[in-house]
């Protein structure tokens, strides 16, 4: 597990080593526009990974704590903001985080 500055964990260390920054999301332009899956319960960054992967998708992103985002390309123009935005708790995972509220927490498979 790697520790962030907020006390955060973030997540298996196979998984941080794709991460590429938490970036601001929104509604109208989604930095990962393909394959949205909301899990209220059990979602993490393992959990986001698995379902974009298994969908082709080399990009995958988490967002709210409960939702996943998956893509083929990271879309330019979208702001890299400060992890202390992207530091809500995953849903399957409280030590894990998940994004934030219209922030999303970035990867590439590795």
């Amino acid at each position: 597990m790697i520790q962030g500055a907020s006390g955060a964990t973030y997540g298996f260390l196979s998984v941080r080593q794709g991460y590429l920054g938490c970036y601001v999301d929104t509604r109208e332009n989604r930095v990962l526009p393909h394959s949205f899956m909301i899990d209220k319960t059990r979602m993490t960054t393992e959990t986001c990974r698995l379902h974009c992967q298994r969908n082709h998708h080399p990009y995958f992103g988490t967002e709210y704590g409960t939702e996943c985002y998956c893509g083929d390309v990271l879309r330019l123009g979208n702001r890299l903001k400060p992890e202390t935005e992207c530091s809500m708790p995953c849903a399957g995972d409280k030590s894990t985080v998940c994004g934030g509220p219209l922030r999303i927490s970035v990867y590439k498979v590795v």
